[in-house]
């Protein structure tokens, strides 16, 4: 605790004040905890007793801010009338009368992080409910405000395990992180009622309690696909009881731009029930007769007993050449709905993630790699007006500047093709290669008239 004597304005929590002890020794403050930790006004009373000490640009941001009514607007207004400071209070601005002190707000999504301009001259930023910042809008901001003695704070409750500004921040040297909950501030913070509808929600919904409350991250939400506890148990999965037969079922993903890997993915059965994935080898060379080579290498290296490969798109040449060589071969056109077997599913692809998601929700699949269940993180959904559910785009994906799930991809469409294929496709009595029936290629070029 702080043996500062400290003006009015700053009383804030115990667990807090190492804030202010420590304003010297970090650039970054992350701030994270559940409802009624008094993370935000104690920045708030902070910045503004900072105000009133020397002249500073302070920037309060949130990822979306349609209105000055959506800010902290509000919440320095009312400090400012609780104390009777020196404050001229404008509309979209708050500037103090005798240092110069100036407060603004933004909203980052509506300007355009790329355009915030008025992020490089700061000496102090803090953004308020940073666990819906984006991964895009936390790589563009940090080197952004490039001042050396310039201060962040980040307030959030974490929706996700992986939330991008937790990632970034919370174990650098620079940064202080601090996770504080209602129960951890003095009594005079809190009134009854407040314990009332925490003891409530605790009563009614522990698992809401524990993120509303408690700040725990979700265990999912409602845009994306898996459930982030699952996929966390995915890593240490025990098998038990000895497979009827030993399987295995390699799936290929290829690249389909810049930036993109192709992986290939081999999962094998480990128990009547369990599966494991047992190697992955990723590669960005673009040229497509060494993706051919290296496919046809690694099956005979690795000895599937079937082999699903990305046959739309860029990937069909390639699948045709590999069809060539392989007999037991699949492909999975992820645009088609041809294996769609859950009723809201839009397409294939949706359909082998919800496979996969069935086998981590009943942990029937062991993944080591922290790379693949990362990647399994950051699926999104998306739904149609149809009421058709597809998996985001990664055109869209890469507007969020979320890395291209490749390594997923590939384990999805093993799981897929163990699902859909394993024992019931007849690979001997078909004329073409199993996929090539169902996938239509469309001729783009237009006639010349």
């Amino acid at each position: 605790m702080s043996k500062l004597v400290l003006p009015a304005i700053l009383d804030i929590p115990d667990k807090l004040v190492l804030i202010i002890d420590n304003l010297n020794n970090y650039r970054y403050f992350l701030i994270e905890g559940g409802r009624n930790s008094t993370k935000s006004h104690t920045v708030a009373r902070l910045l503004t007793y900072l105000a009133e000490q020397q002249d500073l640009r302070i920037v309060c941001g949130r990822e979306v801010q349609k209105s000055i009514e959506s800010s902290v607007h509000a919440l320095f207004s009312d400090l400012i009338k609780q104390y009777n400071l020196f404050f001229d209070v404008l509309k979209t601005t708050i500037t103090h009368k005798g240092t110069g002190s100036r407060i603004i707000f933004v909203g980052l999504r509506e300007q355009g992080i790329d355009n915030v301009k008025s992020l490089e001259g700061c000496d102090i930023f803090w953004g308020e409910e940073a666990h819906v910042f984006t991964k895009r809008t936390v790589e563009i901001l940090l080197p952004t405000i490039r001042k050396p003695k310039a201060k962040l704070f980040f307030t959030l409750n974490r929706y996700i395990r992986n939330d991008p500004i937790f990632e970034t921040l919370a174990h650098r040297d620079d940064c202080l992180h601090i996770h504080i909950n209602y129960d951890d501030v003095e009594t005079r913070f809190i009134t009854p009622n407040v314990i009332k509808e925490a003891e409530e929600c605790k009563e009614r919904n522990p698992k809401e309690f524990l993120h509303t409350w408690k700040g725990q991250p979700l265990t999912t939400t409602t845009e994306y696909l898996f459930n982030f506890d699952k996929l966390e148990k995915a890593k240490t999965i025990e098998p038990f009881g000895e497979p009827l037969k030993k399987q295995r079922v390699m799936g290929v993903d290829f690249a389909s731009g810049g930036g993109d890997l192709c992986v290939a993915s081999l999962i094998e059965r480990t128990s009547n029930i369990h599966w494991r994935l047992v190697n992955q080898i990723p590669w960005d060379n673009p040229d497509t007769d060494e993706s051919v080579g290296k496919v046809i290498a690694l099956y005979g290296e690795w000895c599937p007993d079937m082999l699903i490969c990305d046959a739309g798109g860029l990937g069909y040449p390639m699948f045709v050449s590999i069809s060539k060589t392989i007999k037991n071969i699949v492909g999975f056109d992820g645009c088609s709905t041809d294996k769609c077997t859950d009723p809201f599913a839009g397409n294939n692809r949706y359909q082998a993630y919800l496979d996969t998601k069935t086998w981590v929700d009943h942990e029937w699949l062991h993944i080591k790699s922290e790379y693949t269940i990362k990647e399994f993180e950051t699926i999104k959904k998306v739904y149609q007006k149809s009421g058709k559910m597809l998996i985001m785009s990664k055109i869209d994906q890469k507007k969020e500047n979320v890395q291209s799930q490749d390594r997923a991809d590939s384990v999805a469409m093993a799981v897929h093709g163990a699902i859909h294929y394993l024992g019931k496709a007849d690979f001997d009595n078909v004329d073409k290669p199993i996929g090539m029936r169902n996938i239509k290629r469309v001729n783009k070029r237009k006639k010349i008239t």
